[in-house]
């Protein structure tokens, strides 16, 4: 699908910078990030005098550490209740270190994504209780299970809730929820993770503790694609350094195995190498396996737990392109696409249900629901565009779903086969009411446009001081026009990328375009070209690349 390009033009450009020496470039992309005056330039670039607000600020802290305290004054059991996702497994193993080192007796319970489902489940907490646990500390989960809380109480178990999903019409009748979007939390910063939160948690019963758990918190903040501003953005720079600075088992045998280990860690060797492995175990076997690597205290046990999800991640990929192609040959023809895409099938993996619905969701442009069919219900996830608040379409549909939850722009639901048909009809009218009149295309944020004559090193040293990159924080787009394509060249499997050489104003430039090598016979010689401009290293040799994300012909 075509994409639009909105382009900044030169006369939005912020004057607050122009004390500070940066070129014109580096001026236009902080602008357009809110970075405004030399204190706030010099925090975002250099990490000068980072937020680190106080924890107790967070709604329920005080009661949840004064019944931790309690806990490990009475060497009472705990168990940390975590979700299979690499933010949920990454808390999990955060609270549990942390908790053992401050000498509790604690254990983790991640649930399977095929037997217990997502969140809390009565079942699951009758085991953790006849296992004797008397407390219950949940990451990542927990802020919608309101009668399995009420379950656990009743039981005798104390149930402390971290969570940072939306919260429903009831919060439930825990101890203590720390989740900075409940009302009347007056944290001021929404944008943590759950292990975020769970670091949060640390830090308020001991902050030395906690900070030796930045990487955990830097791995599950950038796979779950967290805003990448404000204390995440502090937390996860913190964090990677401790990922470069080695110690860690688990994450050292990743890095090596993912080809990371002798280069700088950015939030793009999380997100693309780091953080699928670790889903993957999730996906398609148990998310403990992952627990367990980041948990390992060897290197020998860690590189075979490193393998092992490797094998997964290779596994996982294959099921994935094979769903995403059943479910595009399901989905209605393109250019009739209805407000809301829906593909269900007896065949689809539930494990990667959610990878195939962001694909749809890119192909159609519209949000995109992958369900598995089960006996009598479907269990599916979605994924939206911006245009349109999934989880607030599901509230509105809650009277039809066993179950569901997520964030705006994704989430999931189970629903019963009887009211497949009610619910697929209610939520493409909602689509088609609050999407009418809207051109719904992809877009490109272009933060500035530029000739390769300013494409110098400085620029690219300034490009990678904006690191880590995230929502709220996206790798800086940059366009060329009227650029001729010397050369183009089919490279990778099957030919899927493509291989650039350009030329502007008698300067020459090499870009790879992942994912358009069919678009080798048909380019244009004449093209405006957006970019990421990044650093590659080829056999010794460094220069300069733009990896294109997109071209369109000269002039259009």
């Amino acid at each position: 699908m075509e994409k639009r390009w909105i382009i900044q033009k030169p006369e939005h450009r912020d004057s607050v910078n122009d004390d500070i020496n940066l070129s014109r470039i580096a001026h236009d992309i902080l602008a357009r990030r809110g970075i405004h005056g030399r204190q706030a330039v010099d925090a975002f670039l250099y990490g000068v005098d980072p937020i680190r607000p106080d924890p107790f600020k967070l709604a329920g802290m005080d009661a949840a550490v004064e019944r931790i305290q309690r806990a490990l004054h009475e060497q009472e059991y705990i168990v940390v209740y975590g979700d299979y996702d690499a933010d949920g497994v990454t808390a999990s193993a955060l609270l549990v270190s942390a908790f053992r080192q401050l000498g509790a007796n604690v254990d983790a319970f991640i649930p399977d994504r095929f037997i217990d489902g997502y969140g809390l489940h009565s079942g699951t907490i009758d085991r953790i209780h006849a296992a004797g646990c008397t407390l219950l500390v949940t990451v990542d989960c927990g802020i919608r299970g309101i009668e399995q809380v009420d379950h656990a109480r009743s039981l005798g178990i104390d149930v402390i809730v971290t969570d940072h999903h939306q919260p429903g019409a009831t919060l439930p009748d825990a101890i203590a929820i720390i989740d900075p979007k409940q009302p009347g939390c007056t944290y001021g910063y929404t944008g943590l993770a759950g292990v975020g939160l769970a670091y949060k948690l640390v830090e308020a019963l001991d902050a030395g503790t906690a900070n030796e758990y930045l990487d955990f918190v830097a791995v599950g903040t950038v796979a779950d694609l967290a805003p990448m501003v404000g204390e995440n953005r502090n937390l996860v720079r913190a964090g990677i350094k401790q990922i470069e600075g080695g110690g860690r088992p688990g994450l050292d045998a990743l890095l090596e195995r993912v080809g990371a280990m002798d280069v700088p860690v950015t939030s793009s060797t999380i997100g693309y190498r780091i953080g699928p492995r670790i889903n993957a175990a999730g996906r398609l076997k148990h998310a403990m396996l992952a627990y367990e690597l980041l948990m390992a205290e060897d290197a020998e046990t860690a590189a075979e737990m490193a393998d092992s999800l490797n094998a997964i991640n290779q596994e996982r990929r294959t099921i994935t392109e094979d769903i995403v192609q059943q479910a595009l040959s399901m989905a209605e023809d393109s250019e009739d696409v209805p407000a809301f895409v829906f593909a269900f099938d007896e065949q689809f993996h539930e494990g990667v249900v959610g990878l195939a619905a962001s694909r749809l969701a890119e192909q159609y442009y519209r949000p995109a629901a992958v369900g598995q069919v089960n006996d009598d219900h479907i269990r599916a996830s979605v994924r939206s565009i911006p245009e349109f608040n999934v989880i607030l379409a599901l509230d509105a549909c809650k009277d039809l779903l066993l179950r569901h939850g997520g964030h705006s722009a994704a989430a999931g639901f189970t629903v019963a086969l009887e009211n497949r048909d009610a619910l697929v009809k209610k939520l493409r009218t909602l689509a088609e009411q609050q999407l009418a009149g809207q051109v719904l295309r992809p877009s490109i944020d272009v933060d500035c446009e530029v000739s390769f004559r300013e494409l110098d090193d400085e620029l690219l040293d300034f490009l990678e001081q904006l690191e880590p990159f995230g929502p709220g924080n996206p790798v800086p787009v940059l366009a060329v026009h009227h650029v001729e394509v010397l050369e183009k060249r089919r490279v990778g499997k099957d030919g899927k990328h493509l291989k650039l050489l350009f030329r502007e104003n008698g300067l020459h430039r090499g870009g790879i375009a992942f994912g358009m090598g069919e678009r080798a016979l048909t380019l244009s010689r004449w093209v405006d070209v957006a970019f990421h401009l990044e650093r590659n290293v080829f056999r010794g040799v460094t220069e300069q690349q733009l990896n294109v994300i997109d071209m369109k012909n000269a002039g259009t």
